[in-house]
């Protein structure tokens, strides 16, 4: 094999594996299901749940902005407390 041949041989290999590994990591994000999915259950009245708020809304702002830390990326911690 000349040099040519040699770094031919060389490139092709190399992109091969390159695209493997990206590949690999592509399928691999796909087959896991999203961590923060909650199924539908046929009981529960979901349109029938409603949230009224107080005229200052300040403390609500703050308690969504720390919801959605917590469901999009699994940061924090939220305690609910379900009276009734």
């Amino acid at each position: 094999m000349n040099r040519k041949e040699i770094n031919n041989l060389f490139l092709h290999t190399l992109l091969f594996v390159f695209l493997m590994v990206g590949f690999h990591h592509l399928r691999a994000q796909t087959v896991y299901p999203y961590p923060y999915h909650f199924p539908k259950y046929p009981f529960i009245q979901y349109d029938s749940n409603k949230v009224y708020y107080a005229a200052d809304s300040a403390k609500w702002e703050q308690f969504f902005t720390k919801l959605d830390s917590v469901y999009f990326f699994g940061k924090g911690q939220v305690n609910i407390l379900q009276m009734g």
